[in-house]
């Protein structure tokens, strides 16, 4: 009978063992190790941020405040416009050049743009000799702010009784960019 007592108790063991706590084992133990693996993996994660977050922050500290003026200055914030044809004009009137016309275009911001800056179009007119500019370009590509030159066009400006004129009339598509916040 003793046998047959021990028997049974060894059933029921396994019974129970098969029966509850191994499907309890696979199923929410299981789940809970995965939880863990993952949890593990974002805190190794976060810490990986907060170390790269450090270093980034040690790097700009480095960084002196007339560096980040002359990179404020070269790409902007905020893109104003007026103040930009101010610097233009002023710039073209030191070399001689005198613009006429200025048509501005920013483009519509796409959530799926992936580029952190944005760019502005400015189409210029003007008038002008050749030297003038030369002079004019050259003063743009050394300013601070960032403009790029996509197109240029040059007509003769001479007319039947001005032939030895050496004006010519430009159009100019300049492109600038700026840093959003």
């Amino acid at each position: 009978m003793r046998n047959s007592g021990l028997f049974i108790a060894v059933l029921i063991s396994l019974g129970l063992f098969f029966g509850y706590v191994q499907p309890e084992y696979n199923g929410t133990v299981a789940t809970l190790k995965k939880q863990l693996t993952s949890e593990a993996k974002a805190l190794s994660a976060v810490k990986q941020y907060k170390t790269k977050t450090v270093s980034l922050g040690a790097e700009q500290a480095q960084i002196s405040a007339s560096s980040i003026k002359k990179l404020s200055i070269a790409l902007p914030s905020s893109m104003n416009t007026t103040q930009l044809i101010f610097k233009l004009s002023s710039t073209a009137e030191r070399a001689g050049f005198l613009l006429t016309n200025f048509s501005v275009s920013t483009p519509s911001i796409s959530k799926k743009t992936t580029n952190a800056y944005r760019t502005t179009t400015i189409q210029v007119s003007g008038f002008g000799t050749y030297n003038a500019f030369r002079q004019f370009l050259n003063s743009v590509e050394h300013s601070l702010q960032i403009v790029d030159v996509t197109s240029f066009a040059i007509k003769s400006s001479h007319s039947d009784k001005d032939r030895n004129s050496n004006r010519y009339s430009y159009q100019m598509t300049l492109q600038t960019y700026w840093l959003p916040k």
